[in-house]
């Protein structure tokens, strides 16, 4: 199978990319997402995506382009990865919205988020209600 990744960087790219490795063909994503003839481009061919949520990096004075990354660049890659035939799209999140929640807090299927206005609590907001949408 081959499979597409998008925005995996660090340790857990490296591991990812590796274990893939083993059973599969992996390709890294190349270009900006948000792109739509770029992410086009990047999953043809493809079975499956897994793409990490954008980071801010350090030193970042403008969050809205990776805020964007989030929203309309996953948008595009679901739609374009679906139109190319891919069968899987794998969302790799961050648990970075629960960490102001105690510990003992219950989460059912009715918890709403109540992100910080944080950028970086509102990129796993975006990114997972963009995909959330998309598989409706």
């Amino acid at each position: 199978m081959r499979v597409l990744l998008v925005d995996v960087s660090g340790v857990l790219g490296q591991r990812l990319e590796q274990a893939l490795a083993l059973q599969h063909d992996p390709v890294v994503f190349e270009g900006d997402p948000r792109d739509l003839d770029t992410a086009a481009r990047g999953t043809s061919g493809v079975d499956a995506v897994v793409c990490t949520l954008p980071a801010l990096r350090p030193g970042d004075a403008d969050p809205l382009p990776t805020l964007d990354r989030a929203s309309r660049g996953i948008y595009n890659l679901i739609t374009a990865a679906a139109a190319a035939g891919a069968r899987r799209f794998v969302l790799l999140s961050s648990l970075r919205p629960f960490e102001s929640y105690p510990l003992d807090y219950a989460v059912t299927e009715y918890w709403a988020p109540r992100p910080t206005t944080a950028p970086e609590d509102l990129i796993a907001v975006l990114g997972e209600g963009v995909a959330r949408e998309a598989a409706h």
